[in-house]
């Protein structure tokens, strides 16, 4: 029977490893021409991943439908080795058909010529019907999630392992920044369709963060008609201040201003959707314009948008803000941190200007474009929420929506910072996350969250600018955002490597079906605090064979700077994982299982 069974699968087995070496190497050749590949290479790609398609599919089916292998899924140990094999085939055939399914739209994307006014109106085209390559791309990329997620946990043979791991890397190379894409240019023709479409955009800055983003220093909105741009106008955020004075502040906010909410500050929550309804109250009540929608953007997704325009320079004003610069150059112009710098007076005509130079872009860019504009919504550096419900739909299905998860099952986390302290210190105050979670074999948990903060002092006179007032000191008003069914144990702070002792939280609360801890920390220059928050909770899994399976959901800050983080989980039986990874992107872990 081993005989036999190496003779007829074999085979099998190498087609599946030749198909992973053809998708890898067309990925190589994409990423290579920058998304922006010639016609030979796309001619090329395409080529290799037709062969790909083969070797998962006639080449391979055999694993799926020989007797043998059904024969040998009966078998401990083996039976894993064989679930795994079947579902790395069931993947890589997905992520062909992907990658395949999105050829055209780079073709489509790369062909002709111009740009100019009509490049909105040429990209909405591209998901002007329902069966479009970009609605097919969509059906694919949830098959590979599916098959993805249906390879087996736990002990598998090297070479099967290996391919285990390329498969995870791959779907989260591509999961976020092509499912954020492709919905993007989905959801363009109903945007910006027949008829007048009002949209506000929200400029936040990563140097003081909110709950769910970061301060607003200035508010744009856009006007379609027909899917052209009719009229762009940017304004600071204090243009209604003076009109809408009687929205209450979170207490926290209150405690330092003395005062009712403001525009720039209303987006406390870290739910989207409700942070960007009340900055529409704002907007709506101080000018009597409705809007469908809202778009928060930060510095850091401009920065992407200019490595394919190039500089911007705003006339009358001599400061160049480029791709490598971006964040820091506007928070020293806006905050007046050298001589020269023109203050907040320079926001509204430059995001005026980054709009006009992103819609003159010529056709040959679009895929940068394009590109730049995914990985900023798959980074939560650009969040959508519009008042279209199947538009809205769509954008919470992608992850671009920015909403609070209920999180019904497994663990799951977020961390939302809310800097108190008046100045840009979230540019300099480092970060770095850990988490021990430890699981018995009833599936219940204990989660030990450890949240290191460093103030350093800054030594350059434009960054001790951005400072001014506070001489460096830091507040921040930490809240963690915990599953639904977690109880809370303990808060213990560690103030310069000093022993912990246990503190009262500042606050509790729940928000969207999720229970948060808060707490507030001082930090003094050149200080490290460690905050540790303590909680348990059923988060695990039990199978009817008493096998475990743990799951950790890591949901990224809207507008946050990325830290590292590290994920420590220990199973029953003395079985351990660690992972190092970093909050660029939401982040998902699963272990355990048969």
């Amino acid at each position: 029977m081993i005989v036999v069974a190496l003779v007829r699968y074999l085979p099998a087995y190498q087609a599946v490893q030749q198909g992973r070496t053809d998708v890898l190497g067309a990925e190589s050749i994409l990423r290579s021409a920058g998304l922006n590949p010639t016609s030979d290479q796309l001619a090329t790609a395409t080529a290799m991943l037709s062969e790909a398609k083969q070797d998962f599919g006639q080449r391979s089916s055999v694993i799926d439908e020989g007797w043998i292998v059904g024969a040998l899924a009966r078998l401990p140990w083996v039976d894993r080795q064989v679930a795994a094999v079947r579902a790395l085939r069931h993947a890589g055939e997905d992520g062909t058909s992907l990658a395949l399914d999105l050829i055209p739209v780079l073709q489509d994307l790369h062909s002709g010529s111009g740009g100019g006014s009509g490049v909105i109106k040429e990209l909405a085209s591209l998901g002007n019907t329902e069966h479009t390559a970009i609605t097919r791309a969509l059906g694919d990329l949830a098959s590979l999630d599916a098959a993805v997620a249906a390879i087996p946990g736990g002990s598998l043979f090297g070479p099967i392992e290996r391919l285990r791991t390329d498969a995870h890397q791959a779907q989260q190379r591509l999961d976020s920044p092509v499912r954020a894409g492709l919905t993007i240019l989905q959801t363009l023709p109903r945007i910006l369709g027949s008829g007048t479409h009002r949209y506000l955009i929200l400029l936040a800055n990563p140097g003081e963060e909110r709950g769910g983003g970061g301060f607003i220093g200035a508010v744009g909105v856009v006007v379609f008609q027909n899917a052209e741009l009719v009229s762009s106008t940017f304004m600071n955020s204090t243009f209604s201040d003076a009109l809408v004075t009687n929205i209450p502040a979170p207490a926290p906010i209150r405690q330092i201003t003395g005062t009712n909410l403001v525009l720039a500050d209303s987006d406390w929550s870290p739910d989207f959707p409700t942070s960007a309804g009340l900055a529409t109250e704002f907007y709506t009540r101080a000018t009597g314009q409705p809007v469908d929608g809202v778009i928060n953007v930060d510095p850091i997704a401009l920065s992407y948008v200019l490595q394919v325009v190039g500089s911007v320079q705003v006339p009358p004003y001599p400061q160049v803000v480029g791709a490598t610069n971006t964040l820091l150059e506007l928070n020293y112009i806006i905050n007046l941190a050298r001589p020269g710098d023109p203050g907040k007076a320079y926001l509204a005509p430059f995001g005026h200007s980054v709009v006009d130079a992103a819609l003159k872009t010529p056709r040959g860019k679009w895929i940068g474009l394009a590109t730049a504009l995914e990985r900023g919504a798959a980074e939560k550096h650009i969040v959508l929420f519009f008042d279209d419900s199947q538009l809205q739909r769509l954008v919470v299905n992608a992850g671009i929506g920015g909403v609070l998860p209920e999180k019904p099952s497994g663990d799951a986390l977020l961390v939302a910072d809310s800097n108190l302290s008046g100045t840009k210190g979230d540019l300099f105050v480092t970060r770095h996350y850990d988490l021990l979670a430890t699981v018995d074999s009833h599936g219940h948990v204990q989660d030990r969250l450890t949240l290191t903060y460093h103030d350093p002092l800054e030594t350059v006179p434009a960054n001790a600018a951005l400072l001014a007032n506070t001489g460096g000191l830091y507040e921040d008003y930490i809240r963690v955002f915990l599953p639904p069914l977690a109880n809370f144990d303990d808060l213990q702070v560690s103030e310069n490597g000093a022993p912990a002792r246990s503190v009262s939280p500042e606050d509790f609360g729940v928000e969207d079906n999720r229970q948060w801890v808060a707490y507030d920390l001082v930090l003094d220059v050149n200080a490290t605090t460690t905050v540790t928050l303590l909680y348990d909770g059923p988060f695990a899994q039990v199978a009817a064979n008493g096998t475990v399976t743990y799951q950790l959901a890591w949901e990224r800050q809207i507008n946050a700077l990325t830290w590292p983080i590290t994920v420590k989980v220990r199973l029953p039986g003395g079985h351990n994982y660690q992972f190092q990874s970093d909050l660029s992107i939401d982040r998902e872990w699963r272990v355990g299982g048969a």
